[in-house]
């Protein structure tokens, strides 16, 4: 299990992570949809500033999500191609209430490193009751990710994510407010 996460602030998390692939590979699977449901969610990302985003997570695999965001949508809001990604991160809920609270951002940052690549996951203005069930959820993603790159066949997300979530209420302090039998 690779490191965890960072805690940045009340509001916002941070993963580094050395992905074995060339950055156009990490980008395919940070931008082309074949490639993005294999780790992350079924949807699509408009590589462009401004574009559309959708993700659909499964429910049926960790279904606490059902309450809390099981689709996701938001807008491109930086994009340099094979470099940084960063979009908004809002349930469709979010999205009609026009809160005039900031949307979280979520950033990815690809570095070469030798034949590697550097990735950095950035998950801004959470919620701060949000961040153990945010950063437990994208350090399993990540490692499902790992996974793929490498043609193996990742851990069950549930049960890594119901490890992982004791892990960042402690490393934060809050008690996520979840049924995680």
């Amino acid at each position: 299990m690779k490191a965890l996460g960072q805690i940045v602030d009340a509001h916002s998390i941070r993963f580094e992570r050395e992905l074995p692939c060339s950055i156009d590979t990490a980008w395919d699977y940070l931008t082309q949809p074949g490639r993005l449901s294999t780790w992350l969610a079924d949807g699509s990302i408009e590589p462009r500033v401004g574009g559309r985003v959708e993700l659909n997570f499964d429910v049926e695999e960790l279904p606490e999500r059902a309450q809390g965001g099981d689709a996701i949508r938001g807008a491109v809001s930086l994009c340099v191609p094979r470099r940084v990604l960063a979009y908004t991160w809002m349930s469709p809920e979010q999205a009609a209430a026009e809160s005039t609270d900031p949307a979280s951002t979520v950033t990815f940052a690809l570095e070469p490193e030798n034949s590697h690549t550097r990735l950095t996951l950035t998950h801004r203005h959470l919620p701060a009751d949000a961040i153990p069930r945010c950063a437990a959820g994208w350090h399993t993603h990540l490692e499902v990710l790992l996974a793929r790159i490498q043609n193996r066949s990742p851990e069950p997300f549930l049960e890594m994510w119901r490890r992982l979530l004791p892990v960042y209420e402690q490393k934060t302090g809050v008690k996520q407010k979840l049924s995680v039998q």
